[in-house]
Order: structure tokens, then C-alpha cells, then sequence
């Protein structure tokens, strides 16, 4: 499968008297695009425009603030510093070089770079990325007589080197760890949702807090403690300290703290029950030392039961999600698993809808999707869909709750 890379449009990068707005571009997942366009839109970005893998948009220096601690979606969001075509590693160096370098870093700040190259011509991104480095490095050599060092593991400006066949786009990092890296998470399993796609997943169901949210095999809690930030409006990069723009040359702490404190002010109540289970004692004790570490121990309950044989008759109605656990390579019992969550679903939960994310390899587990979302969990491709338990014929389920045959 060829790898799809974000390619903006020409006009994307502007010149200042052309556009006044600063120009970004947030990173997502597969199939998470429009979510974010519609995050984006919510917080007050202009000019969205949704690509693969990423969503281009607009704003002043106080909606980056506002991105980067808002945005449940993104994977990271960059500034664009300049597209050029380049067809030998020489060109790449040579337009580089003609990058006004000192408007975004001094010789005192060091740097690094990451790249994601998907071209015939360039193919060792690594030199590339080398190029991009020595086009930096010459320009200050030369203006300045000193140089701004490299720093691999803690860079003051990160940079993005994208390039796709001929076409480069040079931007800077403003979130410096990825976005999903929340801060409340010291405790994880052995393959550990992603925030970010926990959210996104969680965005997708359109659950607010509206109706009880219950999570089986939830565990280290990742979707609970997503659903219930989304629930509650706490900004998802409330528990982070650190964000790349705090190191840029036009950073305003004052406005940033302002921002923030409006953000948190903003905290909503929630009066329905989030429960997750487990049937592992280990597991249960990890979820809940995360959601301590959250600050959402008084919204989340977490217990140990096997879905199998619990009994929930507790809660009457409401939301389940799974995220069952499943291998990159789907052996046969795996797959009668989800088969066995299907029949489970269909004997005891009427009256509720279950989302479940399972790899597209899972054709069927016994029950009718209603809405489907293709995305990756890791590099494994996979389905995010919706079941909605009734008791009876569906026919008749159908006909009574939407009036069509």
C-alpha cells in the first residue's frame, strides 16, 4: 500500500501581506480528518481544509496555544516555513539555505530535524534530512560566523522535512512531544490504545456525557478516561508542561497562561455513570492508578468481572466500548472471539449500543454494523463500528424506530 503523505496546496504558504492569519497544519490518523475539522472548527480555526493524514487551517499565535491544548485529535501541529520543488539533494540545499533561519531560531538554540520522505528521487530520507541540516548550519556560518548545534534528544526547534516525489515543505514543530503523550498515563499494558486514537474513537460516538458509558475489557482505561475528559470539556493537554512554541522566539507566556486558565474555566459537570471492568486484578489496578493521575477518581469506577460471566443488569441502557485484545497477525481463535462478544452482546445487552474496535480482517462478528470508521490502531488496519442491541427481529426493530422497511 502506498503511504499516504499530507500535500498541501501552493497557495497554502502565503506571504504575510497576502494572508495576516499564520498558516498551520494538525496531524491526525487515517480516517480521523474530518473529526479533527470538525474539533478545529469547534475551537474557532479558519480556512480548514482536511487532507490525508492531516487538516491545514488558519489562526493568530493565541489559537496555536489554544490548538495545542485543545485539540483531542491531533498528533501534532506544524507551521509551515516554505514549499519549493527540488529535484536533486543539491536543490533541496540550495532553497533551504534561502530560509530567513534567524526568524525562527538564534546560533544560542540547538535543533533537530525529523523527516517523512516518500520519493523516488530522494530515497534515503536520512541524507535529505543531512542536506536540510547543512543549508541551516551555512546560513548562520555565513551571516553570523557561529553555528547552532544539533540536539537529537532535547532540541529547543524541531523541524519538519516533508517531501513527496519533488515536492518539500519545510515547517517547525509547535507541540514537541506528540499530542498524545497527555501525561496522565505512567501505567500502560502490553499494547496500549493510543491516546489521541482513544479520543478520536470516542469523538466519533458522539457521546457527551448524555447516557452511561460502560467499558468491559477496558484496560488500562484509555477510552474511559478520554470519553470522560471529552464529557467533562477538560482540555486533553492539561496535565502536559511542556509544548514546543514555548521556546520560540515569539512565545508570550502571558497570553498562553491566559489562554489556558480561560480553557480550564470552561469544565463541565457530569451526572452518568463511566464504568469500566476487567478481568484482570493487574489491569484494574493500572486503570485506576491512570485515572487517579487524571484527576477523574470521582468519575470513574473501575472493577474486576469477566465479561463472560458478570452480571451488568446493573445498568439497563447506555454506551459499551471495546477495544478487545487482538494480535497484528489474527490467528483463528482470535477471531471467534469477537465472534463470542457478538453472541454475549445479543443475549444480555438489549437497549444499549456497543462500539467496538476490532482489525478489518474480523469480517463479521455476528452483528449488523450501523455505522463503520476505517482507521489504523498501531499499523494494524481496523474498523471502529457501532452495534445497536435489540431484542426481537431487527426488521421489526427497524420499521419501529425509523419507520422504513
Amino acid at each position: 500500500m502506498a503511504k499516504r503523505v499530507f500535500m498541501p496546496s501552493k497557495d497554502f504558504f502565503k506571504t504575510e501581506e497576502e494572508n495576516t492569519d499564520l498558516q498551520f497544519i494538525a496531524k491526525t490518523f487515517a480516517g480521523f480528518e474530518e473529526i479533527l475539522a470538525k474539533e478545529l472548527k469547534q475551537l474557532g480555526a479558519r480556512n480548514v481544509e482536511p487532507k490525508g493524514r492531516s487538516v491545514r487551517f488558519s489562526g493568530d499565535l493565541g489559537f496555536l496555544y489554544k490548538a495545542n491544548l485543545g485539540l483531542r485529535s491531533a498528533l501534532r501541529i506544524l507551521q509551515p516555513i516554505k514549499h519549493f520543488i527540488a529535484d536533486s539533494t543539491d536543490m533541496l540545499y540550495d532553497e533551504a539555505k534561502r530560509i530567513q533561519w534567524s526568524d525562527y531560531l538564534s546560533i544560542h538554540d540547538t535543533f533537530s530535524i525529523n523527516f517523512t520522505v516518500n520519493s523516488e528521487i530522494f530515497s534515503h530520507g536520512q541524507f535529505a534530512a543531512l542536506r536540510l541540516k547543512d543549508a541551516l548550519v551555512d546560513y548562520f556560518k555565513e551571516n553570523t560566523g557561529k553555528r547552532p548545534s544539533v540536539d537529537k534528544e532535547d532540541a529547543d526547534i524541531l523541524i519538519d522535512l516533508m517531501i513527496a516525489e519533488n515536492q518539500v515543505f519545510i515547517s517547525v514543530d509547535s507541540s514537541g512531544d506528540p499530542l498524545y503523550k497527555r501525561g496522565y498515563r505512567k501505567d500502560v499494558g502490553v499494547a496500549p490504545l493510543n491516546e489521541t486514537l482513544a479520543a478520536g474513537l470516542m469523538l466519533h460516538t458522539g457521546w457527551k456525557g448524555e447516557v452511561a458509558l460502560m467499558d468491559p475489557m477496558c484496560g488500562s482505561g484509555t477510552l474511559l478516561i478520554e470519553a470522560t475528559l471529552i464529557a467533562l470539556d477538560i482540555p486533553p493537554a492539561t496535565f502536559r508542561s511542556d509544548f514546543a512554541f514555548m521556546k520560540w522566539k515569539n512565545y508570550d507566556e502571558e497570553l498562553f497562561l491566559k489562554i489556558r486558565e480561560s480553557r480550564l474555566d470552561r469544565i463541565r459537570d457530569l451526572r452518568m455513570p463511566v464504568i469500566g471492568f476487567d478481568k484482570r486484578m493487574g489491569m484494574v489496578e493500572k486503570a485506576r492508578e491512570n485515572i487517579r493521575n487524571a484527576g477523574l477518581d470521582e468519575f470513574i469506577r473501575i472493577e474486576q468481572a469477566d465479561f463472560f460471566e458478570h452480571d451488568f443488569s446493573e445498568l439497563k441502557k447506555g454506551i459499551m466500548v471495546f477495544n478487545p485484545p487482538y494480535g497484528k497477525k489474527m490467528e483463528l481463535p482470535e477471531i471467534e472471539f469477537f465472534s463470542h462478544i457478538g453472541d454475549r452482546l445479543k443475549q444480555h445487552f438489549s437497549g444499549w449500543d456497543a462500539w467496538i474496535i476490532s482489525p478489518q480482517e474480523v469480517k463479521s462478528i455476528g452483528l449488523k454494523a450501523e455505522k463503520r470508521l476505517a482507521t489504523f490502531n498501531g499499523d494494524i488496519p481496523c474498523n471502529w463500528a457501532k452495534y445497536r442491541m435489540f431484542s426481537g427481529e431487527r426488521k421489526a426493530f427497524v420499521q419501529e424506530n425509523l419507520g422504513v422497511e
